[in-house]
C-alpha cells in the first residue's frame, strides 16, 4: 500500500507551503510529480520556487518543456509521470490513480470547499487500506503530525 500524508495549509500562502514541501522532499532525494489544477497554477507555483527563500534551490520544471524526464521535482496538470517520480503531490483535491507511486503527498488549503474534499479523499484512501497521516500547519509554518484524522 502507498503511504499517503495529508498536509493542511493553516498559516502561509498555499504556494510558499507547497514550495517549503518541494524543498524537503528535493533534500530527501525524492523525485516528485506534483500535479496542479491548471496551466495558470503551473506557471505561477514555477515562478514562485525560483524565488521562494534565498537559500533554497529546488531543481523543477513543467511537463511541457522540453527535458520534462530529467526534472527531479516535475509540475503538471496531468499524472502522465514523464520524470518516473516516486514521490506523487497532489493539490486543489485531485482525484488520480496513486499506483507506482511509493509516497503521496495531499496537499489543501483551509478554506472548507477544500477540507470537505481532502476529508472525502482521506476516506477513499483509508477504506482502501492505505497507510495516512495528517499534518497541520502550525502558527510558524512547521508542520506537526497529528496521527490520524478524524
Amino acid at each position: 500500500m502507498t503511504d499517503i500524508s495529508f498536509y493542511h495549509v493553516k498559516n502561509t500562502v498555499f504556494e510558499k507551503s507547497i514550495c517549503r514541501l518541494l524543498d524537503k522532499i528535493y533534500s530527501s532525494g525524492y523525485k516528485a510529480l506534483v500535479v496542479v489544477k491548471d496551466e495558470d497554477f503551473a506557471a505561477n507555483l514555477d515562478k514562485i520556487l525560483w524565488s521562494f527563500a534565498s537559500k533554497a534551490f529546488v531543481p523543477h520544471g513543467v511537463s511541457n518543456e522540453d527535458k520534462a524526464d530529467e526534472q527531479p521535482i516535475l509540475i503538471a496538470t496531468d499524472t502522465e509521470n514523464k520524470n518516473q517520480a516516486d514521490l506523487l503531490m497532489l493539490t486543489h483535491y485531485i482525484d488520480v490513480d496513486i499506483a507506482g507511486f511509493k509516497r503521496v503527498i495531499y496537499i489543501f488549503d483551509d478554506n472548507d470547499e477544500q477540507i470537505t474534499a481532502a476529508r472525502q479523499q482521506y476516506k477513499r484512501y483509508k477504506d482502501a487500506g492505505h497507510e495516512l497521516a495528517y499534518y497541520k500547519q502550525q502558527p510558524k509554518g512547521d508542520w506537526v503530525n497529528m496521527g490520524e484524522a478524524t
